[in-house]
């Protein structure tokens, strides 16, 4: 069950939530065949009570979850690498287009930096080796696009829809 926090700020979530993933390797990428969606899969590997029958997915992916993670749901994203753009969330989101190809460049790196800009919810991973950099632009302005959610592995969740903030537990 879902329960609302109130006793914690959204900003000081994400910051906790930054440093712990600061350094960790980002061992799943999972990309959804529909849209712009997807996940990261950070940090320990925690096995799961069943495996996940999906051939698209890696044998990890299928048998374990990941201690840390972050799920892009409807947000606007872009990712870098070099300074160069890579691929976006306009992009082509079908099983081996541009999605699939330029988010599995993140798998296996590791998290360089996490920075978090208050006023415009915006969210910037930047990952090593190299300079690749993801942004996320939650959209502030709908009530029903652009959110993300970061998880941790004591089974929170704080989760920043529509660049408004909300903490829960399940």
């Amino acid at each position: 069950m879902r329960q609302a926090r109130s006793d914690v700020s959204i900003e000081g979530e994400l910051s906790r939530w930054g440093n712990s993933i600061t350094n960790l390797e980002c061992w799943g990428v999972i990309a959804n065949s529909v849209g712009s969606w997807f996940s990261l899969h950070l940090g320990e590997k925690i096995l799961r009570p069943k495996p996940i029958p999906n051939s698209r997915l890696t044998a990890d992916e299928q048998n374990f979850d990941s201690a840390f993670g972050l799920f892009v749901t409807t947000s606007p994203w872009i990712l870098h690498s070099e300074g160069q753009w890579v691929v976006d969330s306009g992009a082509d989101g079908s099983i081996g287009g541009p999605i699939d190809k330029g988010l599995d460049l993140i798998r296996g790196t590791r998290v360089q930096a996490v920075m978090f800009a208050a006023e415009s919810s915006e969210l910037t991973i930047q990952f090593s080796p190299g300079t690749m950099r993801l942004q996320i632009f939650p959209d502030r302005q709908s009530e029903t696009e652009g959110g993300y959610c970061v998880f941790f592995p004591d089974h929170s969740v704080s989760i920043l829809l529509n660049g408004r903030g909300e903490i829960q537990n399940y």
